[in-house]
């Protein structure tokens, strides 16, 4: 008999116990990115107005590859590296065709 895989999630809410990445809300790399089958991570989707990810410069569309220079594959992995975590936080983001790290205090 076949089993099938868990589907991935669509969008995942990064909870409130994680201060640096709170209101951020993550998703797979789907189809229609142009990253879908070159990179792996997670989508960002949405950033709360006035958080901390937002006053650090992490935006819609974001795609975050590492986690405190462990690499990531999904929303998932984002939130578990991150979860747990004190001090600043180290995002390495592919925006558009640009690689950058964001700091989150």
């Amino acid at each position: 008999t076949a089993t099938l895989a868990e589907p991935k999630v669509q969008r995942l809410t990064v909870p409130p116990s994680i201060a640096g990445l709170a209101g951020v809300v993550l998703g797979p790399i789907g189809p229609g990115s142009p990253l879908f089958g070159q990179r792996e991570g997670a989508v960002v989707l949405e950033v709360k107005k006035g958080s901390r990810a937002a006053w650090s410069g992490l935006r819609a569309g974001d795609v975050i590859v590492a986690v405190d220079q462990k690499a990531v594959t999904s929303p998932e992995e984002v939130v578990a590296a991150a979860s747990g975590h004190k001090g600043k936080l180290l995002l390495q983001v592919v925006r558009g065709d640009a690689g950058l790290f964001i700091v989150i205090a």
